[in-house]
């Protein structure tokens, strides 16, 4: 849906009273453009001579991380729709009726079970922009020095990406009724959030080498 518009409609229809596409959408964009700017520098890279005299086995790794990539850019174009429909879910159970007990104990379930989906949404934006900057040594040391400010952008938009995502799960476990699994939540979202900051600090200090 969302990942088939036309820039202008996607940016028209954040920019409208409507609640979603929200924060985690727009997250998981930046990371899909982080991705997208990383394989531009990849594909700057391959055909030239410079990678071609690497080392064979340096040449391997190159090119499966830069096919993985490409996987992981399509989960998170994805992404940009799930978290739209894990808010839906969330509102469909906020209107569920409420005139019994029966029903009030429905809707609490509901909106429980809808809660941790938009938990889960963001998340899977988080963890699946730093599982993408891990890989990233195996390509910034060897590709096109000449578009080194490419991937170093294509950083920073993967770790806006996590963050932005992090602000996301935050708001949604303050509805979580399970003080257990509220923290556990938590946990693995700031997990995530020192490994973003750790991968951005060195990525960058590493690409800034070149720059």
């Amino acid at each position: 849906m969302y990942q088939e518009m036309k820039i202008i409609d996607f940016l028209n229809e954040v920019d409208s009273p409507s609640p979603a596409p929200g924060g985690g959408s727009v997250a998981a964009l930046c990371g899909s453009l982080g991705v997208a700017l990383s394989r531009m520098y990849a594909h700057l890279s391959i055909s030239k001579k410079r990678f071609k005299d690497l080392d064979e086995t340096v040449q391997i790794q190159f090119l499966r991380t830069f096919q993985m990539m490409e996987a992981k850019r399509s989960e998170l174009l994805e992404a940009i729709d799930q978290d739209s429909e894990a808010y839906n879910t969330v509102m469909e159970a906020i209107h569920m009726p409420k005139d019994s007990d029966e029903q009030r104990t429905a809707r609490s379930e509901a909106m429980q079970k809808a809660t941790i989906t938009a938990i889960e949404s963001p998340y899977h934006i988080m963890e699946l922009s730093t599982e993408i900057m891990s890989t990233f040594m195996d390509i910034i040391p060897f590709g096109n020095k000449n578009a080194v400010s490419d991937i170093a952008v294509g950083v920073l938009m993967l770790d806006t990406a996590v963050k932005s995502a992090g602000y996301n799960v935050r708001i949604n476990l303050s509805s979580l009724q399970d003080d257990a699994l509220r923290t556990a939540w938590q946990k693995r979202m700031e997990e995530q959030l020192s490994k973003s900051e750790s991968w951005k600090t060195l990525l960058l200090r590493e690409a800034e080498k070149y720059l």
